[in-house]
């Protein structure tokens, strides 16, 4: 994947250890995408009316854990 300027490889979003298609990126971004973004503009929304917090949670499937 070709960089420009400042932007950076989508790849180091997911350094999950493996090589990836780039479809497979394209639907990690996607899901990503899609379950935040709602998320943001309610946030953004509140704000303007009361303080407001996103908070983000990772998850590890057991096989991947580091022991």
């Amino acid at each position: 994947m070709r960089t420009a300027g400042k932007h950076r490889p989508l790849t180091q979003y997911y350094p999950d250890g493996t090589e990836i298609t780039q479809g497979e990126l394209a639907r990690r971004a996607i899901r990503d995408a899609l379950f935040t973004a709602h998320t943001h503009q309610i946030a953004d929304l509140h704000s303007k009316v009361a303080s407001s917090w996103r908070y983000y949670f990772s998850c590890v499937a057991e096989g991947l854990r580091d022991e």
